[in-house]
């Protein structure tokens, strides 16, 4: 073998081995950057996920005191309904008891139960409006969430 063969035959090694490790080191950032990518995407994800977990938290604990403000308007506005029914009623024993004594009294004892029942009617047809809209508001949340 010529020593001219032999020195192209090194080279050409030589140059083989630097254009494969060259090649291996080009491949390697690419898969590096491919990883990369795909760990940004996946960070991206997560923190989409996280923003979505708080706001859904967010509306749930709104909902929530929105619900219990509700709760206690109308255990208010029930509360002052029994209240008046309570008063209602004893107006009655009044009135009957006021209605064996004079027709002037029982006259006038009517006239006033007449205003306060239909203060009550007012007060009950109020609460049974709000008690519709809470119905309303219950399933309007049932639907947001299970989207139905």
């Amino acid at each position: 073998m010529s020593p001219q063969l032999i020195i192209a035959l090194v080279i050409s090694g030589a140059s083989l081995l630097t254009g494969f490790g060259s090649a291996w080191r080009i491949q390697s950032w690419r898969m590096d950057a491919k990883e990369k990518e795909h760990v940004e995407q996946e960070l991206a994800d997560e923190r989409q996920a996280a923003e979505t977990r708080s706001e859904m938290q967010r509306i749930s604990a709104r909902a929530i005191r929105n619900g219990v403000d509700r709760e206690v308007a109308l255990r208010a506005s029930a509360a002052g309904a029994s209240l008046a029914l309570v008063g209602l009623s004893g107006a009655v024993d009044t009135t009957l008891r006021d209605a064996s004594t004079s027709l002037g009294a029982c006259t006038d004892r009517a006239t006033a139960l007449g205003g306060l029942l239909l203060d009550s009617e007012r007060d009950y047809i109020e609460t049974s409006a709000k008690a519709g809209r809470h119905a309303s508001d219950v399933k309007t949340c049932h639907d947001a969430v299970w989207g139905k």
